[in-house]
């Protein structure tokens, strides 16, 4: 064993422009009842970690209002919130 670890990088938009712009991204694939860490379930952007650090830079100019959430391991692994440095 290697001892990696698989992530997986979530953005949950927080208003229709936001959901429209990541939409139009074709590294985007939505997922419906990414099961979270508070036992609740969301609809969520899979993105590479890329795309999301990009979009992060590009947030106050573009107008985008997301979280970012991510899941170690497989899918039964719940998703976390993920704070990026300021």
């Amino acid at each position: 064993m290697s001892g990696e670890r698989d992530y997986y990088w979530y953005l949950k938009p927080l208003d229709s422009y936001t959901n429209e712009v990541i939409a139009n991204l074709a590294e985007a694939i939505f997922e419906d009842g990414v099961l979270c860490q508070d036992g609740g379930r969301r609809g969520m952007w899979l993105c590479p970690r890329e795309i999301i650090a990009s979009l992060k830079r590009s947030r106050t100019k573009l107008r985008l209002k997301f979280e970012v959430f991510v899941r170690e391991g497989g899918s039964h692994c719940p998703a976390r919130p993920f704070i990026f440095d300021q």
